[in-house]
């Protein structure tokens, strides 16, 4: 629901952010977003008199609905043929491919925002992939090493 009742106040193109309801519940902070986000947000039509990204078409001084969200998901999955995927397990994609990019579990948070980083750990899928990369690397120094070369 912090998207569907974000409003273009709350947006900031100059710095790439969006500002979302902080957890803590003082107000709203900027949250970076990529160029991405920012390309489909500026495609976005603003409606007249409303404050809402994803204003309501029959009544744009309302945002849409978590209904009409959901509705839609349903919709991608069945087009997509991913019947079993949830909108909440975007998140987890997400974490998993910062992870998969080298990004460390205390960004990995930020970026999800989460309070801690035990929650963001629930949310990635490790991948065996760059440990066994950091491995070989070690590995090889030290093997350089016990030869006498670095």
């Amino acid at each position: 629901m912090e998207i569907a009742s974000l409003e273009w106040k709350h947006v900031d193109f100059d710095e790439g952010a969006i500002a979302l309801p902080s957890k803590k519940g003082d107000g709203r902070k900027p949250h970076p977003v990529s160029g991405n986000v920012l390309d489909i947000l500026s495609d976005i039509p603003r409606l007249d008199g409303s404050p809402y990204v994803l204003a309501r078409i029959n009544d744009p001084t309302r945002h849409i609905t978590k209904e009409l969200v959901e509705n839609a998901w349903q919709r991608v999955r069945h087009h997509a043929d991913i019947p079993d995927v949830r909108i909440h397990d975007l998140r987890h994609t997400v974490g998993t491919f910062a992870a998969q990019s080298g990004s460390n579990a205390f960004l990995i948070s930020h970026l999800l925002r989460h309070r801690n980083v035990t929650i963001t750990n629930r949310y990635v899928n490790h991948d065996a992939h760059p440990i066994r990369v950091l491995s070989e690397t070690v590995g090889e120094r030290i093997e350089a090493g016990l030869k006498g070369g670095e």
